[in-house]
């Protein structure tokens, strides 16, 4: 995470970090100074690398309520947090550190066929339509040669 809205968070930190050979894991910490509730909203648009840059892919744009999106556990999100952390709600109070651990986010709850390559994740999270953290992940989607 590069920066976040110091307006409106004391304190935002996602730190990855290798799981297993495999795996790599993220760690999530965050304290808000507002009440944020049920209005915080969460976008993830894909970028996928070609020519030797990060271009706009639109068909994987993910977004809504984080509320919803943590009910419905999409990549898995809920599920994480109850192995380890203290994000039992979707909603968020002031002055409370919330985190998650060894976050590995669950690949059959995520969109099916993407197709192989390499990818930029950007997650912009937002209360009232003001940005308060964008987080960008790294990733490829490798198949194995039949």
């Amino acid at each position: 995470m590069g920066s976040y809205n110091k307006n409106y968070m004391r304190t935002a930190s996602v730190v990855s970090f290798r799981y297993n050979r495999t795996v790599i894991a993220v760690n999530i910490t965050l304290r808000f100074k507002v009440d944020v509730g049920p209005d915080l909203e969460a976008v993830l648009q894909a970028y996928k690398f070609a020519s030797n840059e990060y271009r706009l892919f639109a068909p994987l744009r993910v977004g809504g309520k984080f509320r919803k999106l943590f009910d419905a556990d999409v990549g898995g999100l809920k599920t994480q947090a109850r192995k380890c952390g203290n994000i039992t709600q979707s909603s968020f109070l002031k002055n409370i550190t919330y985190r998650m651990c060894n976050m590995v986010p669950d690949g059959s709850k995520l969109p099916p066929r993407i197709p192989t390559g390499r990818y930029m994740g950007e997650i912009d999270m937002s209360y009232k339509s003001v940005s308060l953290f964008v987080v960008k992940a790294y990733f490829a989607i490798t198949r194995p040669e039949v």
